[in-house]
């Protein structure tokens, strides 16, 4: 997985005085101009059904190597592109509920940097999925001000993975290659306020995949990690296994990949105190102080393969040593088991407020691994909840 990088990013929106249709465009530039983004959205709500159609496409040069399909030598992958068609429905069932699908497709591109003769005798990679998913949302939360709510919010949903090739040599050939992925997860957040100040804000999420090619879902460190790290310690699968990756973030504490898996359980809590609101008789104009939130939080999760954390097929307590490169087998391997215990916990202090447009948080957080408690981290973030 590769994490999005620091970026400039321009948006703009053009609304019709009903609201009835939206056109949204954004550009995204990388500080170290390696590549571009860019999306255009199409919102029609005028109907009982709000519609959305997206694209979005990312290119980037890629510092990864590959090995080819011999064994034989260690590919440098420099253009990586990836364009993404999805179109969104919503049906409303109440006020407060409703069903909603979204069917995409994903085009994966990489090309080979062809500075020696192995390396230009291979063809561009090519990775294309179709998406589907259908979801459930109930959503009776009430905006107390930035960053608090109160009420309930609920998201159960099941996606399907198809990979797929397109054929253009003699003729046109589509052909719905490799196995089905399907994905079943839920997110349950409840807001609890007794003076419509401080709230108390839980979650409960969780998501396992089954198939061919299943979802390797990585947990650790949070959600829009503006410096994130990568636990090089927690033994990943076997990649044969796996078609897609994707972040469970929200155990602060640990770094990403502290735990992995096809399945991942999490639950979140979190006390916010609008520390201004109690101090001050009147709301202040400045918004850093205005939006300022201290808080206390504990989380404890966990990712794993097989029928639980505890099942034999997790790899988790398994370490495989030998030298082996692209170019060399080696003859000795090592098996080394020990134990550790799959379930992690996080605990802190944190503070969140407004700077410059965005609305940032920072988490000083210990994790308690196997009992032990480890050295606490910083997380800085964007973005609202958890």
């Amino acid at each position: 997985y590769r994490f999005v990088p620091l970026s400039f990013a321009f948006k703009t929106r053009f609304v019709d005085v009903f609201e009835h249709f939206q056109l949204e465009l954004g550009v995204r530039i990388p500080f170290d101009f390696n590549g571009m983004e860019y999306f255009v959205n199409l919102e029609n709500r005028k109907g009982l059904i709000d519609q959305k159609y997206s694209f979005y496409r990312r290119g980037r040069v890629s510092n990864f190597n590959l090995t080819d399909s011999a064994q034989t030598a260690t590919l440098e992958a420099r253009g990586w592109t990836i364009m993404h068609w999805q179109a969104e429905f919503t049906y409303p069932l109440s006020k407060f509920q409703s069903l909603r699908g979204r069917v995409g497709m994903q085009l994966d591109k990489v090309a080979i940097l062809s500075d020696n003769i192995a390396a230009l005798q291979v063809p561009v990679y090519h990775e294309n999925r179709l998406n589907l998913r259908f979801e459930y949302v109930f959503d009776n939360s009430v905006e107390l001000y930035l960053n608090a709510w109160k009420g309930t919010k609920f998201k159960g949903y099941v996606d399907f993975y198809k990979p797929f090739t397109v054929r253009t040599q003699d003729q046109f050939n589509l052909g719905l290659e490799g196995g089905l992925t399907p994905a079943i997860g839920f997110d349950a957040r409840q807001y609890l306020s007794p003076d419509n100040k401080t709230v108390l804000a839980l979650r409960a999420a969780g998501a396992t995949s089954f198939g061919q090619q299943k979802i390797l879902y990585s947990l650790g460190g949070v959600e829009n990690w503006m410096f994130p790290a990568t636990n090089t310690t927690v033994t990943l699968p076997n990649v044969q296994d796996y078609g897609l990756q994707t972040l469970a973030g929200g155990l602060r504490g640990f770094s990403n990949n502290a735990r992995n898996g096809s399945s991942y359980a999490l639950i979140n809590a979190e006390l916010r105190i609008p520390i201004i609101e109690y101090l001050s008789r009147s709301t202040p104009r400045n918004t850093i102080l205005r939006s300022l939130q201290l808080v206390a939080f504990f989380d404890v999760g966990t990712a794993w393969q097989g029928a639980s954390p505890f099942s034999a097929d997790n790899p988790l307590n398994t370490i495989i040593i030998n030298n082996n490169s692209p170019t060399v087998t080696s003859p000795v391997s090592v098996v080394v088991n020990y134990f550790r215990r799959p379930i992690l916990m996080g605990y802190g202090l944190g503070i969140r407020t407004v700077l410059l447009g965005h609305y940032l948080r920072m988490d000083y957080a210990w994790g308690i691994e196997t009992g032990q408690v480890q050295t606490p981290i910083v997380h800085f973030a964007i973005g609202t909840d958890f």
